[in-house]
């Protein structure tokens, strides 16, 4: 296995463009969002989730999620009970999936790299960041949330970007170009 290097940020600060321009280069992005939502259809996690907030949190043999993110959105030991759930289970997938990669150097794209424990494993971090306007705009656009919501979802992803492992910067501003940044850190080899 190759080294393993986290792209993180908050929402809206450009992690999926970034992990866009690496897979395009070749290079392998694990997208914890996605294989998430992959595990949490395996009836096992099912059973766990509905365990865990009731039948109404699954339907038709899929994850209820605006029944879940009301309530994981208003409580935290809620959600600290569902990423009891999941968070097992991404990380495992994580392990396998980095072990059966040859590439020198892998990547691993999450929002929440303290909270999941990720920062544990990985053996650098590639922070995206981008002004909070910018942000606002951008996720009010892509997900269709009001200004309010969108700040109160940035609010609670705000967490002290302090980690173990060396940590890069990546400027996604609208005017720094975010490819030759990402080519710098790759030939300087920031990870």
């Amino acid at each position: 296995m190759g080294r393993l290097v986290a792209i993180t940020g908050g929402i809206g600060s450009g992690k999926s463009v970034v992990s866009r321009i690496l897979e395009i280069q070749g290079y392998p992005v694990y997208d914890c969002d996605s294989r998430a939502k992959l595990l949490m259809v395996k009836k096992d996690c099912l059973d766990d989730i509905a365990a865990a907030f009731g039948e109404e949190a699954v339907k038709d043999g899929r994850i209820n999620s605006p029944y879940i993110a009301s309530i994981v959105f208003n409580d935290v030991r809620k959600l600290k009970e569902l990423n009891a759930i999941v968070h097992p289970r991404v990380a495992a997938d994580l392990k396998s999936w980095a072990q059966s990669q040859s590439s020198e150097v892998v990547f691993v794209e999450t929002a929440i790299l303290k909270e999941s424990g990720l920062d544990r494993v990985v053996d650098a971090i590639w922070i995206v960041d981008a002004p909070v306007d910018v942000r606002i705009e951008r996720v009010m656009k892509r997900n269709g949330l009001s200004e309010k919501e969108v700040v109160s979802r940035i609010e609670k992803q705000a967490k002290e970007l302090c980690f173990d492992v060396p940590s890069y910067v990546i400027v996604n501003d609208n005017k720094s170009s975010l490819i030759g940044q990402v080519d710098q850190m790759l030939r300087n080899k920031l990870y």
